[in-house]
């Protein structure tokens, strides 16, 4: 497994391209290999889903 974020190498990247992030399953034994597309969360050090990222929690601030 790799992890691929083009923004963390210090490359400039577009404001969508900001927060991707992919996996590539290089080699596996007996079973599939590809790419698994992500979304880079920087305020929860996260990685999610890109049709779950509208389900982010919201920060809960601390009552005392």
């Amino acid at each position: 497994l790799f992890i691929n974020r083009p923004a963390a190498y210090g490359r400039e990247v577009e404001a969508e391209m900001k927060n991707k992030a992919e996996i590539i399953v290089a080699k596996q034994r007996n079973g599939p290999t590809g790419e698994v597309d992500l979304i880079f969360i920087d305020e929860f050090v996260q990685f999610a889903n890109k049709e779950e990222i509208h389900q982010v929690p919201e920060l809960v601030e601390d009552p005392f």
